[in-house]
């Protein structure tokens, strides 16, 4: 169920009222549709039993009929599924054995013609009743249950997420025991206090965060793979793009060990095989595409002739794509390819990465002399002067955008004034003890320095005209009697930096003359750092082994991911929770990104050998690397890579650099063109490379103290 549309359009809008602010969405129907492609194309599940229900179709009746028709009609050993998009919320319950009283709930299409909740109590009843009939029960819930304020710099990005329901319910009747603890298994976007938020994808769609990070693990996901595998993806592609939502899995310890929607993998064939659909003279559709780790450039073998090669001309939706036969120009494809001819990949063309998205607010006037007016008012009449929003959360930004200046509250609403406003009359509108932060817009010679530094270096960055879609902002701030100007990352704030694997933002500069190329440098630092967190692997590649760390002193595994002042760690391979049939030796590599930006080579010395596991025949458990080290400067979060690769590296060291410059050779292999342009925008032919995997292990080191 995804339900982008709240507004109940076929009513006139000035007969509605919304209390609630109940806004609409842009990505909750994106997320149930490529749900559904990826569970009919990757896990099995006939289209036939995949039930929909878009905005105004997912009324509270109606979705409160479709769970009971499934609970009346599940058997022993169904695999269902029940994925909402969509607003969540709360409403009080004085019965309620909650601490607080509140029952959390999903906001159906109808809520704001009066229709009420779906609380959680209601959907545990119908969940337990398909739990009754033997069914295996899976949950996502891509809402969450706040409307609040968010944190840092306020994002104009959607939330999913609205204001309780004012109207009380009275209803203290069990609901019986909680589903995760009797075999189902739930998938929640975000915990019980933070947002929900939305996201776009590198092509500019919208998304749920969650939603998008899922599917992207649900994609790459290998046969039989674990719910704990799966989702531990989804969270890395989370932490990634959202370090301020965490998403929840409950489930009981055996369920989280089971094969994600439980064995629909053996169902669905190899999912890099892929079908002809049909061939109209050199142009040929396959029953497969993004859901499939398919990539425009990528070549197919026939399974049957293998002479016969495509090459991917194009991606269709989630679940098709277009190619032409490779090579032969005079080979007309309608008499060498058929209907139901099954290919398989063979090499796979890198696609690009999403791009850094960043916002370059700017000014003709100058404005010091008005932000400092803004100031003096500001002290003087109760309102705090916020110097950084990473620090303190405003509850107010004020921006000079469009030739204006636009207000922005924590809970995202919006005023407008014009430049011609007087500052009095700004700080009129805030309430006493606002928190204030005054984003001071850059000078537009500074601007176009960076622009043309832009134009030079080609950095895998895209300049946005509206902030609220941007991934950095450069943000001045009138501190100290001067303007500083730093990249901020919108709606973050200092809680946010022990989960967050990108900076909250960079340091405080003057825009002095010629401060342009020291601007874009600490972009081009951001942008590596984003290229490696986002970046794809083949499909069908993953390694058996995970990255995992080991404290010397006791020998215990580190699992809450932190790592202390003078300790001493190791660095260990850990086989993954779900079993690998067959097990191939890789090259491995060990690098790590700390907080700085700063890419360290940690394993191996060029001496080392470094292909394991040693005897493929017999995998051990665990295997130690000759990697130690103690926790050190700079705090912060620190990504831990493990690479490995059918080939060597024959220069490993393209895997460290400090700053924006690697150590690269001018013979570099297919591979290490690839890792070093990581950041950078590739132009030209797509790189093509196969047999390499990469995961991601996330820490945070922290000072004694």
């Amino acid at each position: 169920m995804g339900i982008n549309d709240y507004s109940a359009s076929t009513i006139a809008r000035s007969a509605i009222r919304n209390p609630r602010g109940i806004n609409n969405l842009r990505g909750a129907v994106m997320d149930v549709e490529t749900a559904a492609t990826l569970l009919a194309g990757r896990y099995g599940f006939t289209a036939s039993n995949i039930i929909t229900l878009k905005d105004q179709q997912a009324t509270r009746t109606a979705i409160l009929q479709a769970l009971g028709a499934l609970a009346s009609k599940a058997t022993a050993h169904d695999v269902i599924l029940f994925y909402y998009s969509g607003h969540g919320s709360q409403v009080f319950n004085p019965q309620s054995t909650e601490p607080d009283r509140r029952d959390e709930t999903i906001v159906p299409a109808d809520a704001i013609l009066g229709a009420a909740d779906i609380r959680d109590k209601e959907l545990r009843r119908l969940f337990n009743a398909i739990l009754d009939r033997g069914a295996q029960l899976t949950v996502v819930l891509d809402s969450c249950h706040s409307g609040s304020a968010g944190r840092g710099m306020p994002s104009g990005l959607p939330v999913r997420g609205v204001r309780p329901d004012s109207r009380a319910v009275i209803d203290g009747a069990g609901a019986g025991p909680r589903p995760e603890d009797r075999g189902a298994v739930i998938l929640a976007a975000a915990q019980d206090f933070d947002l929900a938020w939305e996201t776009l994808d590198a092509e500019g769609k919208m998304h749920g965060a969650f939603s998008w990070a899922l599917a992207r693990a649900m994609r790459d996901a290998t046969p039989n793979e674990t719910t704990i595998d799966t989702f531990l993806r989804a969270q890395a592609r989370l932490r990634a793009e959202r370090a301020d939502q965490d998403p929840v899995l409950a489930a009981a310890p055996n369920d989280r060990v089971r094969p994600f929607l439980a064995g629909n993998n053996d169902a669905a064939p190899h999912h890099n095989a892929v079908a002809v659909r049909a061939v109209d003279g050199d142009r040929i559709v396959l029953q497969g595409g993004w859901i499939n780790g398919i990539t425009e450039g990528s070549e197919l073998r026939s399974a049957s002739d293998p002479s016969l090669e495509l090459i991917v001309t194009a991606l269709i939706g989630y679940g098709a794509c277009e190619a032409r036969l490779n090579g032969n120009p005079e080979r007309l494809a309608s008499k060498a390819v058929h209907s139901g001819d099954l290919f398989e990949m063979r090499t796979w063309a890198a696609p690009p990465s999403p791009p850094l998205r960043v916002a370059l607010p700017a000014t003709a006037t100058a404005l010091e002399p008005f932000v400092r007016q803004l100031k003096e008012i500001a002290v003087r009449t109760g309102v705090r002067w916020t110097e950084d929003p990473t620090s303190v959360s405003p509850t107010h930004l004020l921006r000079y955008r469009d030739a204006g200046w636009e207000l922005v509250t924590d809970d995202r609403q919006r005023s407008r004034f014009s430049k011609e406003t007087d500052a009095a009359t700004i700080i009129a509108a805030l309430p006493r003890n606002a928190r204030l932060f005054v984003q001071v817009p850059l000078s537009g010679t500074t601007v176009s320095e960076i622009e043309h530094e832009h134009e030079e270096s080609g950095g895998n960055i895209t300049f946005v005209s509206d902030p609220d879609v941007a991934d950095y902002v450069l943000a001045g701030r009138f501190a100290e009697d001067s303007v500083e100007y730093a990249w901020v990352r919108p709606g973050l704030a200092v809680d946010d930096a022990r989960r967050s694997v990108l900076p909250l933002r960079t340091t405080w500069k003057t825009a002095a003359e010629d401060s342009g190329a020291l601007f874009y440098d600490d972009l081009l630092r951001l942008a590596r750092i984003h290229g490696w967190q986002t970046m794809d692997a083949p499909p069908d590649s993953a390694f058996p082994y995970v990255m995992a760390v080991r404290r010397l002193r006791d020998g215990a595994w580190v699992e809450d991911s932190l790592l202390h002042e003078g300790e001493n760690y190791r660095l260990c391979l850990r086989a993954r929770a779900t079993p690998s049939p067959t097990v191939a030796r890789r090259y491995v590599y060990a690098f790590l990104i700390d907080s700085w930006g700063r890419g360290i080579l940690l394993y191996p010395a060029s001496s080392v050998e470094n292909r394991f596991p040693l005897d493929a025949a017999a995998p051990p458990s665990e295997i130690a690397l000759p990697a130690s080290f103690v926790a050190s400067p700079p705090w912060g979060v620190d990504t831990y890579f493990l690479l490995s690769t059918d080939e060597p590296l024959p220069n490993p060291w393209v895997l460290e650099w400090n700053g924006v410059q690697t150590r690269t050779r001018d013979t570099a292999s297919p591979l290490e063109t690839l890792l070093s342009s990581v950041g950078q925008k590739r132009s030209g032919q797509r790189i093509k490379t196969r047999g390499w995997s990469l995961d991601r292990l996330i820490v945070e080191s922290l000072p004694s103290h």
